[in-house]
């Protein structure tokens, strides 16, 4: 049987038809960009009015429904203009938005309100009507939306069944499975394996690429104590009783004293490389703070601008990546929406670790603080 040649369309999301949240199919009516409106099915995961695709596949005829373009890969295009994105959120595709509030949004944030939800979502609380919790809970929810679709164009990239990078998301979401484009690595746990459909016949050579790591437990022996290494930290130096006499330097009262290492080491004693807490702490606004292994160059790099009162803690540990962040007092929230998506999980190798922080702006309103616990592949000594 003949079959037809592979056929690329693009266009936005007119209406969703149907949805399978289990498997991720989909029935869609697409307005292509010449005005014609056609009716595309297969695994498109949470599908939006409104959202932009480009669609691979086949066109097929089905014997109650017709003519139907059956996808085979996508791409997801977010919404460029401020008319598009309004369509896009007034489909309720982010929880708590509407059509009301989602034209407020973008009247203030216009062609880059979804830049703002990705990475600055607490500035979402600038609008009447939203909180600060609700900002940060838009700013999730939008970057769950922001993970699925990237994991959908990973696995396109390679060729990937979309029905796979469903089963994926749904299994691990983003906090379980680390998808690496450079180095072709998939980290899974062991009671799972990884599948592919025999629809594709390269699927073999596609997985020859990839370095396969199961979880295990540690066997590690750790240290009772968690050692930790101040880069950058403001003394206070006010205290009461406080006493004022015409004696006191032109310089007036000393409130606190500020002392820097932008370069320090941290020694890892242990048999094994170890993961670390990594904590930024902004004593003011500043922008964009990093951590380098100055003789790797590797670095960890947070991309948003901080507040007075800000701290953002990184986990770099096996089985405890995160990235978390609280103003104040406040609890803490999912922040890994602001890593750098060249960031490396830096470790810390047996011996000396040499590092330096840095700021874009900013600089010396950073404080670095780096926690660490040593582990040992046997009991040293015992009393």
């Amino acid at each position: 049987m003949y079959e037809q040649e592979l056929e690329i369309l693009q266009g936005i999301i007119q209406a969703v038809v149907f949805q399978n949240y289990d498997n991720g199919y989909a029935v869609l009516r697409l307005s292509l960009d010449d005005r014609q409106t056609v009716t595309v099915v297969g695994t498109i995961p949470l599908p939006a009015v409104g959202e932009r695709l480009m669609v691979t596949g086949r066109w097929s005829s089905h014997s109650n429904y017709g003519r139907q373009f059956e996808a085979e890969f996508l791409e997801r295009l977010m919404p460029q203009t401020a008319t598009e994105i309004i369509t896009y959120l007034s489909s309720r595709v982010i929880k708590g938005i509407g059509p009301k509030m989602a034209t407020r949004i973008v009247n203030k944030f216009g062609d880059q309100t979804l830049l703002v939800m990705e990475r600055e979502p607490e500035r979402l609380a600038e609008i009447s009507g939203i909180s600060d919790k609700k900002a940060m809970e838009i700013g999730e929810e939008f970057r769950l939306q922001v993970g699925m679709r990237h994991l959908m164009e990973f696995f396109t990239l390679h060729h990937l069944p979309a029905d796979l990078a469903v089963k994926t998301y749904k299994r691990y979401g983003e906090s379980a499975i680390d998808l690496l484009y450079d180095d072709y690595v998939i980290r899974f746990k062991p009671d799972e394996s990884v599948k592919y459909s025999v629809a594709f016949a390269d699927n073999n050579d596609v997985f020859s690429k990839f370095q396969i790591k199961g979880t295990a437990a540690n066997p590690m022996f750790s240290e009772i104590a968690e050692h930790k290494l101040p880069f950058a930290i403001t003394t206070p130096m006010f205290h009461f009783p406080l006493i004022l006499s015409e004696s006191l330097p032109d310089k007036g009262v000393i409130f606190g004293k500020r002392t820097a290492s932008l370069i320090s080491n941290v020694h890892n004693q242990g048999s094994v490389s170890i993961g670390m807490r990594i904590v930024f702490k902004a004593n003011g606004t500043l922008v964009n703070p990093s951590l380098t292994n100055v003789t790797t160059l590797e670095e960890f790099k947070i991309n948003k601008t901080m507040i007075a009162d800000e701290e953002i803690e990184i986990n770099t540990s096996i089985g405890k990546k995160s990235v978390k962040g609280r103003i104040g007092y406040a609890e803490q929230t999912n922040y890994y929406m602001y890593k750098d998506i060249d960031s490396t999980w830096l470790q810390l190798e047996v011996g000396d670790n040499i590092f330096r922080y840095n700021a874009e702006e900013g600089l010396d309103n950073l404080d670095v603080f780096v926690y660490f616990t040593n582990q040992y592949l046997e009991v040293q000594e015992c009393y």
